[in-house]
């Protein structure tokens, strides 16, 4: 199922593909659901059912067990579509969904792009100063229709001294400026969360078959889950004063697992050879 991906740091790459879900609740956050994608054609040489990223993704949130009375689904721009949301209405699930500066909106009546939009809610001041976790955003909240998705909010918000605009959908029409934003930007805890997954070595297998490499991504992200149990219990019995990063929890179990062989070493009654042997990794 490996085909021809874009990567924003090395182009065009030969590579598979994954729609991933990440589950955040407080300080949980881990990986949820992760499928593999195949493009129509690799599907159609390997005779299975080709499922498009927006199918793969209804899939996942068909698939997730609630464990809080509110659920909020938050995806980018690709995802924004009435077939998401629609499954996201059918589970009871609200959302929040990137959406591109170029989607057509109505706005009191009127037609506009996002971008044009933006331009009007600035000349008119709408913009209000948010200050979230110590950082100063320039935020605007305005009730729209989106053609196939109904009635949502739109919430424009930019990081005070920088160009980074973002343009965000909802159904959380009853939230506050302050409120939504806060919200959003819990979406960081995704990139987050995939930048540990691919440091544990998510991408680096030998190239084989798309079921190894979809094993392979299902193992990385369990020893994920499982060094953040590690992570959280170190705190908990007092081992740790603070929440190790997973490179420090890595380490800590490198350390522990070194001390522990030393010590089978010591004690072993088998022979030099035996040892060598058992330890070859090769």
């Amino acid at each position: 199922m490996a085909c021809y991906n874009y990567s924003s740091t090395q182009g065009k790459i030969l590579s598979h593909d994954y729609v991933t879900s990440v589950y955040h609740n407080d300080q949980i956050k881990i990986p949820d659901n992760i499928k593999l994608y195949g493009s129509k054609k690799k599907c159609e040489q390997k005779k299975v059912p080709f499922k498009t990223k927006i199918e793969l993704a209804c899939e996942i949130i068909d698939e997730h067990t609630p464990l809080t009375k509110q659920t909020i689904m938050h995806w980018d721009s690709w995802y924004t579509c009435s077939e998401v949301v629609k499954h996201c209405k059918d589970r009871g699930y609200r959302w929040i969904g990137d959406i591109k500066s170029n989607r057509v909106v109505y706005y009191q009546g009127e037609k506009f792009a996002l971008s044009n939009l933006y331009d009007l809610l600035c000349e008119e001041g709408k913009f209000v100063d948010v200050v979230v976790n110590g950082e100063l955003f320039l935020v605007c909240g305005v009730k729209v229709y989106v053609a196939e998705i109904g009635d949502v909010v739109i919430l424009i918000n930019v990081k005070a001294g920088t160009r980074d605009l973002h343009f965000l959908c909802s159904d959380l029409l009853e939230l506050s400026v302050f409120e939504f934003l806060e919200m959003a930007l819990k979406r960081h805890v995704i990139e987050e969360v995939h930048k540990e997954v691919k440091a544990l070595g998510l991408g680096e297998y030998q190239f084989q078959r798309s079921e190894a490499a979809l094993i392979h991504a299902h193992l990385v992200c369990l020893a994920f889950v499982l060094l953040y149990i590690l992570r959280l219990r170190l705190l908990r019995y007092g081992t740790k004063k603070t929440l190790l990063t997973t490179d420090a929890a890595v380490k800590w179990v490198r350390g522990q697992a070194g001390g522990m062989f030393v010590h089978m070493i010591r004690e072993s009654k088998e022979s030099t050879k035996s040892l060598l042997w058992r330890i070859n990794t090769k």
